[in-house]
């Protein structure tokens, strides 16, 4: 279902869109908010500057992706699978490993990007672009 996006910590990515949140989601939107404004903070404080401008968005697309609503059922806005790719194999290559020897459990995990929409997939034309790739 789509709702409002009400929270502060991605604001300036999300705007006044709506976000997809799972029917039978057990976090709702204020939880998520909490863990995001949590790993914001460290990101804040311990993240370099070209990981940090890409590393924010990143995470608020996928803890708050935006809902497409033209379609008979609501869909999430993902991510582009080579823009996730180019922040956790590149931008951020360190600070990923770092966070994963840290056992962070609310960061999605490298793999997480194999199902994110590729060049050829459906999804491609709507996918978000984050300004990885340059």
């Amino acid at each position: 279902m789509c709702e409002p996006y009400r929270g502060t910590t991605c604001l300036k990515y999300l705007g006044n869109d709506t976000i997809f949140i799972k029917a039978n989601s057990k976090q709702n939107q204020d939880r998520r908010e909490g863990r995001v404004a949590l790993f914001s903070s460290f990101i804040r404080n311990y993240v370099s500057d070209k990981c940090r401008k890409v590393l924010l968005p990143s995470l608020c697309y996928y803890f708050f992706p935006p809902c497409i609503q033209n379609a008979r059922t609501p869909t999430p806005r993902q991510i582009c699978r080579d823009e996730c790719h180019a922040v956790k194999n590149d931008l951020c290559k360190t600070e990923m490993e770092d966070i994963q020897r840290m056992n962070f459990k609310m960061v999605p995990s490298a793999s997480d990007c194999s199902s994110l929409p590729g060049p050829s997939s459906k999804g491609h034309r709507t996918c978000i672009k984050i300004g990885a790739l340059g």
